[in-house]
């Protein structure tokens, strides 16, 4: 039994974790807008957006918008490319989340050091063109080199 189920951890801890790297991983491209081609295109062509994402470098530290995509051409070449998820909260409960309370999974993203917060909130609030500051989850690229084998 314990060699086909993978592991001896919390199955609902597990799930949660998988769904929402499985859902990021599917859905990067179609359903988040890249931050640093908003300023080069005014429409973005996202329509059934669950948020936005951005690159970071490897601390984390975000990309400024006019030198992203030069960023990207130079640095992909020998380093992978990081994205952070911000990520709409709507969106985040409803399809991320689905079938979980997400209050959960956020806290366990949290305790797993993949999610930014604010003091105890578990979302923070960004500047994102056209949509002002809205308080959004801001998912880690660190989520994509978690196993989930300490679960």
């Amino acid at each position: 039994w314990l060699a086909k189920r993978g592991h001896s951890g919390n199955g609902e801890r597990l799930a949660m974790l998988s769904q929402v790297k499985a859902f990021l991983e599917t859905n990067g491209d179609a359903l988040f807008t890249e931050m640093h081609r908003m300023h080069e295109d005014k429409r973005a062509h996202t329509p059934l957006r669950v948020g936005f994402r951005r690159v970071v470098d490897e601390s984390g530290v975000s990309i400024k918008f006019d030198s992203a995509q030069e960023y990207i051409e130079k640095v992909s070449v020998r380093t992978p490319i990081l994205w952070q998820y911000l990520c709409l909260p709507e969106r985040f409960r409803r399809e991320m989340c689905k079938g979980h309370d997400a209050d959960a999974v956020a806290k366990l993203l949290r305790e797993r050091g993949h999610l930014m917060t604010e003091g105890d909130r578990l979302m923070v609030r960004q500047r994102v063109n056209g949509l002002g500051k809205p308080s959004v989850y801001l998912i880690k690229p660190s989520i994509f080199e978690d196993e989930f084998e300490d679960l």
